[in-house]
């Protein structure tokens, strides 16, 4: 009995307590918020909870395996809940036909039309842990692992802008672990790895890339108790070795520059996390006055140093591949920024998520061939070729007309500002029959590119808002044809 009490005991003198109650009498649905405040302010319960965690982790197991898994030497892997990141270290998960095309046709896309204007772009698959300590896993998984997403990858037909870091995060491990027992992620000195492969990589795709500042190092350090990722998951408070490079001299200083063109300098060793994001850092004892425009997730975090270093300004923003529809629009961050490189960062479960802009790039690159090959570029109301009528805003309807009435690939670029991602809608005439897409848009400036001919062949088109609460404006409109052959 007394055992029984105790925890509602010690709960009632938590300082959150009577605040908690109150709060929850005039708003029910607020307690499951006010009750991780209560437990976090509860000492027994923190440690009956963490008790609990560590007495089932002895016994190689967790509370929540779709959360953690726990592997061979008392390594713990992230679970299904995590984009069935276990369902892909075993190979259950793997791209079908449909979904293999959709990622190679975005990134194979994006590449080429990057190409068009001289900048080249990698794609880095930071590999998940499995990748690198395959030996860690489950002993059951044993003689049960099959082909994972990134191998079918880089065994595609199609020539795709990657690179295959695990050789040498696995040969890594010789000389420290390139991933820690208790966290998903990279070590520093895995990521020391992994940007030394990258840069080597990329001096390959431009020489102005050649001798990109990678820091020398002598091994590495262990910080025996860096943290458990999975002491706020499943309250497992592990120490947590942590390997970080031994660098022979600090890391050059740099600034964080701000939107109003503020700089503060700061350590060289400042990690930009995932939270930070976006920053824009500037570098000015860089070698080369070069600019990176590095789309990624947390698997930057470590690796941010190395680009900071490395690069004259970097400007580092959310790629949001685990969730699309807040994605940025890459040809207006190309337009603003003008990078030297496009570089992907992207944790390997990620891959779980299929991309989705193969039109957008497929339409980009038909605009261009369009425009190399001498058609025209009709600029909305600058002459009666194309006319645009109704609201901008898109909060009324809005058309686009055009007096061509040629019968080859239609390509429109429209130049969008919104305060938020959304999705608008376009309509027209397809065989005397109405037809209508969609195609999203993201929050900031937009250049979206829309191929009319496989659903269009009328001579005008409307767009239609999805999202009337967020403010669109509608700005130069253009559009090319190119003849059918």
């Amino acid at each position: 009995m007394l055992a029984l009490c105790v925890p509602g005991i010690a709960v009632m003198f938590s300082p959150q307590f009577a605040p908690a109650i109150k709060s929850v009498i005039k708003h029910p649905g607020e307690w499951a918020n006010l009750r991780d405040g209560i437990r976090r302010t509860t000492p027994l319960w923190n440690n009956a909870v963490e008790g609990y965690s560590s007495f089932l982790y002895a016994l190689g197991t967790t509370n929540d395996k779709a959360i953690a898994v726990v592997g061979r030497d008392g390594w713990v892997f992230l679970g299904d809940f995590f984009n069935k990141n276990m369902s892909q270290a075993l190979g259950r998960r793997h791209y079908n036909e449909v979904e293999l095309n959709a990622w190679s046709g975005t990134v194979g896309g994006q590449e080429r039309w990057l190409a068009q204007r001289n900048i080249p772009m990698l794609f880095v698959v930071a590999p998940a842990k499995w990748s690198i300590y395959p030996d860690k896993l489950p002993q059951w998984s044993e003689g049960r692992i099959g082909t994972h997403i990134f191998d079918q990858l880089l065994s595609s037909q199609q020539h795709l802008p990657l690179i295959d870091l695990r050789p040498s995060l696995q040969q890594a491990r010789s000389i420290g672990d390139t991933y820690s027992p208790f966290n998903s992620h990279w070590t520093d000195f895995g990521a020391w790895v992994g940007w030394k492969e990258i840069s080597k990589k990329l001096a390959t795709l431009n020489p102005k890339f050649n001798d990109l500042y990678v820091p020398p190092a002598d091994g590495a350090v262990v910080n025996p108790d860096y943290g458990s990722e999975f002491k706020a998951m499943i309250s497992l408070p592990e120490p947590n070795p942590w390997t970080m490079p031994k660098l022979a001299s600090p890391l050059p200083e740099f600034a964080i520059v701000g939107d109003d063109g503020s700089a503060q300098v700061v350590p060289g060793s400042t990690h930009t996390g995932l939270l930070d994001l976006p920053r824009n850092t500037r570098n000015e004892s860089a070698k080369k006055r070069l600019r990176a425009l590095v789309l990624r997730d947390s698997m930057g975090d470590s690796l941010s140093p190395y680009l900071q270093a490395a690069f004259y300004e970097t400007i580092q923003v959310r790629h949001n591949i685990d969730n699309q529809s807040l994605a940025p629009n890459v040809p207006a961050l190309i337009e603003k920024y003008k990078p030297d490189v496009v570089l992907y960062v992207m944790t390997e479960r990620h891959l779980d998520n299929v991309l989705s802009e193969s039109y957008l790039w497929l339409s980009a690159n038909n605009y261009d061939l369009a425009v190399s090959q001498g058609a025209a570029v009709n600029v909305a109301n600058e002459s009666p070729a194309l006319i645009t009528s109704g609201n901008s805003d898109l909060k009324g309807p809005f058309a686009l007309t055009w007096a061509d009435s040629s019968k080859g690939l239609r390509t429109v670029r429209v130049f969008l500002k919104a305060s938020a991602s959304g999705v608008f809608k376009i309509k027209g005439v397809k065989d005397g029959r109405p037809v209508e897409f969609a195609e999203r848009y993201a929050q900031g400036d937009n250049e979206l590119f829309l191929s009319l001919t496989s659903e269009v062949d009328g001579a005008q088109v409307s767009f239609e808002n999805l999202d009337p609460s967020v403010q669109v404006s509608l700005g130069k409109v253009s559009m090319v044809v190119q003849d059918a052959k």
